[in-house]
Parts: structure tokens; sequence; C-alpha cells
């Protein structure tokens, strides 16, 4: 199996530290605690949802690629399982149809 490197450590460790319902959670409260504060302060800040999307975007655009190198190697790592279940599969058939014929 071939050796993870730093980068694929590192993406596994961000996708299970945001990909998890703790991680929504955390940032449905605050999401709704700065929309919150910012209605009932009126004038802290005069543009306050525009900096709120800057914010959730600038994460995304962190998190996509990361979340997808995980995707991706999530993809190869269940390519090579099957592949591997099809060649024993394959090897089972061979050795039951070897006995069938040593049968007859």
């Amino acid at each position: 199996m071939k050796k993870r490197t730093f980068n694929d450590r590192f993406a596994d460790h961000i996708s299970a530290l945001l990909g998890n319902m703790r991680f929504f959670w955390v940032s449905a409260v605050l999401y709704g605690g700065w929309i919150l504060f910012m209605q009932l302060t009126h004038g802290i800040d005069a543009w306050p949802f525009p900096f709120l999307l800057f914010c959730s975007n600038v994460v995304q655009y962190f998190y996509l690629p990361v979340l997808q190198n995980t995707s991706n190697r999530q993809t190869d790592m269940q390519q090579k399982m099957l592949l591997h279940i099809e060649q024993v599969l394959e090897r089972l058939e061979r050795e039951e149809r070897r006995k069938l014929q040593e049968d007859t």
C-alpha cells in the first residue's frame, strides 16, 4: 500500500475536523450569533452581511480543495478494494470449477 504523504494526512485531519456535525452546529451558532448581534446593535458595522458572506466564502475556498483531495483518495482506495475482491472471487471460481472437473 502506498505510504500517505504529509498532504494526505493533513487533508484527512482537516476533513475529519470540518466534516462532522459538531463543526456544522458551531458554525450555525456563530453565524446566527453574528446575525443576531448585528441586528441588535444597529451600527457597529454598516455592511455586516457582506462581510459574513466573505468570511464564509474564504472558508469554503480553503476547504473545498482539501475535501476534493480526500474524496479522490477515498475513491481510489475503494477501486483498489473492489479490484482485489474481484480477483479473489475469480480465484475462488477457478478453484471451484477445478474441483468440479476433478469430481466428474
